[in-house]
């Protein structure tokens, strides 16, 4: 099949599935942004290796009409920032998108730190048809997994990653059928998130423990050059002290005690290097 991929790294390991099972892409479509940011390094690099052309500006109708010229068959759209115009008269038989929570609960640009912030006992990938609502298309299908309220964000990323790209490979061996059955959201149970402030998502341990935990477990950071920062093995307890909220009681090796308002927070904070791909050539 020939299909157009709209997106950047957070589900790279769809496109290489997609080279693996020799599909043909026929363009990437990335956000200008995240193509001047380690967002984009994997897809830009293995575009570049096999000479698929790299459109970084928001798409158009015309855009759409040449990638039918190309014979293209599918649009696939997973972590795209911008909005893809109406496709259905372009010719281009399928458009679906690849998104990281259960639809309807958890549409938006960055569900992952909401699921835990908001106490989720289930979660997963959907994949639904491209419509003018954001994430608000037909349903083809999804996959769930169980929380147990111990995740990090860093295992959030990585479960969905590995969900997106059996779905995408399940999609791609029936197609017509899975197209055809797909059904509407419910939109009265339809939540949407918007993209979090730079400070949603910050620990302040005059806070409960419960709310501390939950924050410390939804913190991810990637620097400019794809370092990423992740915290693990959080634990709370109450405790009585005569220290300060914030204040750091121990530290070595990234593991840290900190005083609360209500106890203790341990936890262990993290830092790898960028993920290492093998590039499909």
């Amino acid at each position: 099949m020939k299909i157009a991929y709209f997106g950047g790294d957070m589900f790279f390991p769809c496109m290489q599935s997609l080279l693996k099972n020799k599909h043909e892409l026929v363009a990437l479509f990335t956000s200008k942004e995240k193509l001047q940011s380690y967002e984009s390094q994997h897809v830009c690099k293995q575009a570049k290796l096999l000479g698929i052309p790299i459109y970084d500006s928001k798409p158009t109708v015309k855009d759409l009409q040449k990638l039918y010229t190309m014979d293209c068959d599918l649009i696939l759209s997973a972590g795209y920032g911008y909005k893809i115009p109406s496709w259905e008269d372009s010719g281009i038989k399928y458009a679906i998108n690849v998104h990281p929570s259960l639809l309807p609960i958890g549409a938006g640009p960055a569900p992952l730190p909401y699921i835990i912030m908001n106490g989720l006992r289930k979660t997963g990938v959907t994949i639904h048809k491209i419509s003018q609502e954001w994430d608000g298309g037909d349903i083809i299908f999804n996959e769930s997994f169980s929380l147990f309220g111990n995740e990090n964000l860093e295992y959030l990323f990585c479960e969905s990653q590995r969900l997106a790209v059996n779905l995408v490979d399940q999609f791609l061996e029936s197609p017509d059928e899975l197209w055809a059955n797909a059904y509407a959201q419910l939109k009265g149970d339809r939540q949407y998130w918007p993209m979090p402030g730079e400070l949603d998502f910050k620990a302040n341990f005059a806070d409960d423990l419960e709310t501390i935990d939950r924050c410390l477990r939804a913190h991810r950071f990637v620097d400019g050059e794809g370092n990423i920062e992740y915290i693990s093995n959080v634990s709370c307890w109450k405790q009585d002290h005569n220290h300060s909220p914030g204040e750091i009681l121990s530290e070595d090796n990234g593991v840290h005690l900190v005083a609360s308002s209500e106890g203790m927070v341990f936890f262990k904070l993290n830092k790898k290097s960028p993920y290492k791909f093998t590039y499909v050539k």
